[in-house]
């Protein structure tokens, strides 16, 4: 580089680089050039060169390209770990949904039709258009104003348009609804599925536990280990039980851990969950005044998770109000809630003794079937025989008197033999608990067969279920020793590591063990033992050990980079974690002092 002389008289341009380190002499240098009066400095702009407007833009896509070039690596890196990450999310989707895949086609309840027939009926009333489970909500039309389907065809309801019953949500029939507009119900599965997914994922990101290794691991264990894959498949809204019991989990415990879209997807779920059944929204109602308890005592508990649970359970109740109140107005009949607690109270024997005692007294309608009581609580529902049902097969006025009329013999009954029936109630929850299983499905199918429309009980009579080839007690038993096990292994590591621990992770635990506890209460004490029942969350259980597992194996392999010392555990961890910032420091520092 050629410098003008100095301007300065008597000094010379060594001598002004002599106040200047090499490095500043070198930024200067290349920022810009001295000049003299004689000499003028070289314009370097486009405008000297005479370089035009399309020469700058080829100059700048050259060099985007340039740089494009450099990052393809990065970028084909980037695209293969994500499309991985994208077959492997599909591939542990298809083993959440194995029964169904294995068996043909998703698993059938007697219930399944009163779910989507309720959304079939909306859809009537509103378009006109009926579709292959159109049944009773054809008369909401006159026969002109109606959209044929061709595949529709005259099935057996227990509903009609003068007698619709509570208790089969119409939010999740939609959700059925939809899953047969796509194509033999397969979308309401796979969205059932992706949602557990999702769930496993999000608690395992926010327990601080999360890899691919442990999330693909966890999913296997649950795929062919628990009872998981079963509700996923299950066209009923029972894994939303077990959905929003994990949501509650991680409200209470992990809820300043959240994220705004975390917080979307667990709000979503618990409000899904509540509107899709009223077994879910009492189990939730229990963990909400548990947690409003504990919060009195511990702020450990996470406000958030309090108001979470509130709002759902709210929308829970809004939703069973809005339900009665938009049936009223369009159809002009109230909501008729079927005789459960009376069916429940007169086979765990206080409410039968009660009528055969005091009817014909009591005034009651029950007291005209007292002859033949029975003490099988869905033989008295459900039964459609005159000779062995009560409900199912009286007439539609003499159905809403029996349950407008339950809860009034509930009271007589807590009157008349309170220890009696509280006894009862804790022997139904004590059966429901460890009435735990998936056999059921095998006979849910029969059963449902004869009310399913024509394309899909000749479906169903080609699956493996119906031609007895799914070995599903074989899988029953494994998913009972799988939660028992896991139960066994949750009790010794808190009780054996109660001080290592974390107290979210023990916070976790206990919704967990709270909701398996009140889940066995309510539908054991509403509508008696069922495998099905306590099944729907079993597969919770298992989760809950695998989280502990990993917490252990985390502090441990964190335990190790600790030198010896008088450190508590969690401080151990702590110090561990921070070994790796302050090695680093450690370096830098070394590498900045002079020798």
């Amino acid at each position: 580089m050629v410098r003008s002389p100095s301007i300065v008289p008597g000094v010379g341009p060594d001598v002004l680089d002599a106040g200047r380190t090499e490095s500043e002499s070198d930024c200067q240098d290349s920022q810009f050039e001295y000049s003299s009066p004689r000499t003028p400095a070289r314009d370097r702009s486009d405008t000297a060169w005479e370089v035009g407007p399309a020469l700058r833009r080829l100059r700048s896509r050259a060099a985007q390209l340039l740089q494009g070039f450099g990052r393809w690596p990065v970028l084909r890196h980037q695209f293969a770990s994500r499309a991985a990450k994208a077959a492997t999310c599909f591939a542990l989707l298809s083993l959440f949904l194995w029964p169904a895949i294995y068996n043909g086609q998703p698993l059938f309840s007697p219930d399944t039709g009163a779910y989507i027939r309720g959304f079939d009926g909306g859809m009537v009333w509103l378009t006109g258009r009926t579709t292959a489970w159109t049944t009773w909500a054809s008369e909401l039309r006159g026969p002109r104003q109606l959209a044929h389907n061709p595949n529709a065809e005259e099935v057996t309801s227990l509903q009609s348009p003068t007698f619709i019953i509570a208790g089969r949500s119409v939010s999740y029939g939609g959700l059925l609804y939809l899953g047969e507009l796509l194509g033999g119900l397969w979308a309401s599965i796979a969205i059932q599925a992706a949602a557990a997914l999702a769930a496993i994922g999000f608690t395992l990101r926010l327990l601080k536990l999360f890899s691919w290794t442990k999330f693909v691991f966890t999913a296997l264990i649950l795929s062919f280990a628990s009872s998981l894959p079963f509700f996923t498949s299950f066209l009923l809204p029972d894994i939303f039980a077990g959905l929003a019991l994990l949501a509650a989990a991680n409200f209470l415990a992990l809820g300043q851990r959240l994220t705004r879209w975390e917080e979307i997807f667990w709000i979503s779920i618990l409000t899904a969950a509540v509107v899709f059944h009223p077994s879910h929204l009492a189990i939730e109602l229990v963990i909400l005044a548990a947690a409003i308890v504990a919060r009195g005592f511990s702020a450990r508990i996470s406000r958030t998770g309090v108001i979470a649970l509130a709002v759902a359970a709210g929308v829970g109740l809004a939703s069973e109000l809005a339900f009665g109140l938009i049936v009223q107005k369009v159809l002009g009949v109230p909501v008729a809630r079927p005789p459960v607690v009376m069916a429940r109270i007169v086979a765990d024997g206080p409410g039968a003794a009660y009528l055969r005692e005091k009817c014909p007294d009591a005034g009651l309608v029950a007291c005209e079937f007292v002859d033949r009581l029975l003490l099988n609580s869905d033989a008295f529902l459900w039964d459609t025989s005159p000779v062995r049902g009560i409900y199912a097969p009286a007439p539609v006025e003499k159905r809403r008197q029996l349950g407008n009329e339950q809860l009034r013999l509930l009271v007589a009954v807590l009157a008349y033999n309170p220890v009696g029936q509280a006894t009862a109630w804790l022997n139904d929850g004590f059966q429901q608990l460890t009435t735990a299983g998936i056999s059921e499905f095998a006979s849910a199918a029969r059963q449902a067969s004869p009310n399913l429309p024509r394309i899909h009980a000749e479906r169903m009579e080609a699956s493996s279920l119906w031609k007895k080839d799914f070995p599903i007690d074989f899988f029953s038993a494994v998913t009972i020793f799988t939660a028992i096990l896991s139960l066994v292994f949750v009790w010794v590591t808190l009780i054996g590591s109660w001080k290592v621990v974390s107290v979210e992770q023990k916070i976790f635990c206990f919704v967990i063990l709270l909701g398996e506890l009140s889940n066995a209460l309510v539908c054991g004490a509403l509508s008696g033992p069922h495998e099905r029942y306590q099944g729907r969350l079993t597969w919770l259980i298992p989760v809950v050990a695998l989280l502990l597992y990993y917490e252990r194996w985390v502090r441990s392999d964190v335990g190790k980079l600790v030198p010896s010392g008088p450190l508590a555990p969690t401080e151990a961890a702590n110090a561990a974690l921070s070994a790796p910032a302050l090695g680093h420091a450690k370096i830098v520092l070394d590498r900045r002092a002079p020798h």
